[in-house]
């Protein structure tokens, strides 16, 4: 069986980031970004996911930024992979977290409060 690549919208909408392209484009453009609103790419919704989960962790419990960030990037690389897809897909995600460790020192997160995602709701 071959594994899915695209999931259908059934009420597809078009990002207001691309309101403005759409109303400008020739007809061409136009489909293709209708026909992006209403075939989303599965690679696009999981494709982060360990470094989103990695990072916002890193940050909720509290950890000095960047702290370990760079060794949690390095156990991503490693983890146990059954195919070449996902060797690929965990070396982007530890790439992303050490982006994120690179840069992270910018960021300011005095005001941010862990017990906003308390109630059951996790950030995306």
């Amino acid at each position: 069986m071959e594994k899915k690549t695209h999931h259908i919208v059934s009420t597809p909408e078009i990002p207001v980031q691309y309101l403005s392209d759409y109303m400008d484009a020739s007809n061409q453009v136009r489909r293709g970004i209708v026909q992006k609103s209403k075939y989303k790419s599965l690679a696009r919704t999981f494709q982060h996911k360990i470094a989103r989960k990695t990072i916002s962790d890193h940050i909720l419990d509290g950890n000095p930024l960047p702290g370990d960030l760079h060794d949690k990037a390095d156990d991503i690389r490693n983890m146990i992979a059954d195919s070449d897809f996902e060797v690929l897909l965990h070396g982007y995600n530890a790439d992303f977290v050490d982006a994120f460790a690179d840069v992270a020192e910018k960021f300011d997160f005095d005001g941010f409060e862990a017990g906003l995602f308390s109630s059951g709701h996790t950030p995306r």
